[in-house]
């Protein structure tokens, strides 16, 4: 299936900036993140997640997502991939509302929008800091190695 050409208020936003604007999460992910100054090397684990509450107003506060990020000690140098643009994320939101029949009814907070960063990764995106390994014994002996998140 061709879904056509994306327009370019879609096409140049970034995962994080498309996660803002999505009515529905079908999937939390999580990333593991070594301190990088201009990528990051690690995984991400997607989880599934309950897609019957669809949300009313957009975009999300970065604070309300439910991707985590998990971030080595060392720092919190990340990619474009967590990179967030106010204007884009606005330029999208307006483009959905006026062009794509489930975004008609939205309400767009323009508090949550002027909250955004101008060009920059927001400093309430959810995350863990990813300490020293803590290991205790169970009762049956085993050696349990644990990291706090």
């Amino acid at each position: 299936m061709d879904p056509g050409e994306v327009p370019i208020q879609l096409s140049r936003l970034t995962p994080l900036e498309s996660l803002l604007i999505a009515r529905v999460h079908p999937m939390i992910s999580v990333y593991r993140v070594k301190g990088q100054q201009y990528k990051y090397s690690g995984n991400v684990i997607n989880f599934a997640q309950d897609v019957r509450q669809i949300a009313e107003v957009l975009p999300y506060k970065p604070s309300d997502l439910s991707a985590i990020l998990v971030v080595k000690r060392i720092g919190k140098n990340l990619t474009k991939e967590f990179l967030v643009r106010r204007e884009y994320v606005r330029q999208a939101l307006l483009w959905l509302k006026r062009n794509h029949r489930y975004y008609k009814d939205l309400k767009i907070s323009e508090g949550n929008i002027e909250n955004l960063p101008e060009n920059g990764i927001p400093d309430d995106l959810p995350n863990v800091e990813e300490g020293e390994p803590h290991v205790d014994n169970d009762p049956s002996g085993n050696t349990l190695k644990s990291y706090y998140l």
